[in-house]
């Protein structure tokens, strides 16, 4: 449950576009941590690892957690998770409350990936594809494949039935 002191203190001083997922100040609130706070500037922040964050009396707040909160009057129950994978757009359209499994799903491929594809990797041992899925926390192999193809096939075959 929400603070309702917070929520009112929230809702006062900013205002959320969720078609261009930016926030804005409502009223000049005089010198913040990164400068002034003034009616009508945009609240954000870039933090060093791309998401967009609003300082609230002092308190850093990710800008995706923030317009969970606009749009549904309380936090996401798992985590927020930018569809796109932009971090910084945070336009309702693009933001779904997922747990982390299904957000690690939706990450970006891993700069050692042999395959280009999630899940499938060469296995040196064997001398063939090897294909897994992660399904709550666990791996689950799904084969060893001399084909490039058929080991893609087993794992878009296993993301039917375990992603949600």
């Amino acid at each position: 449950m929400i603070n309702p002191e917070f929520m009112d203190k929230v809702f006062s001083q900013l205002a959320y576009s969720p078609d261009r997922g930016r926030f804005i100040w409502l009223k000049t609130l005089g010198r913040g941590v990164k400068g002034r706070s003034e009616s009508g500037k945009f609240a954000e922040r870039i933090h060093s690892e791309g998401y967009l964050r609003v300082n609230i009396d002092s308190q850093w707040f990710y800008a995706h957690d923030l317009a969970f909160l606009f749009m549904t009057r309380d936090w996401a129950k798992y985590g927020v998770d930018h569809i796109n994978r932009d971090r910084s757009d945070n336009r309702w359209s693009n933001l779904r409350d997922v747990d982390r499994s299904q957000n690690m799903y939706n990450a970006s491929i891993q700069v050692n990936n042999t395959s280009g594809y999630k899940g499938v990797s060469w296995d040196k041992g064997t001398q063939k594809w090897r294909a897994y899925i992660k399904y709550r926390g666990k791996r689950i192999y799904l084969g060893v494949f001399a084909d490039i193809d058929a080991a893609i096939a087993a794992r878009t075959k296993a993301e039917e039935r375990f992603i949600d």
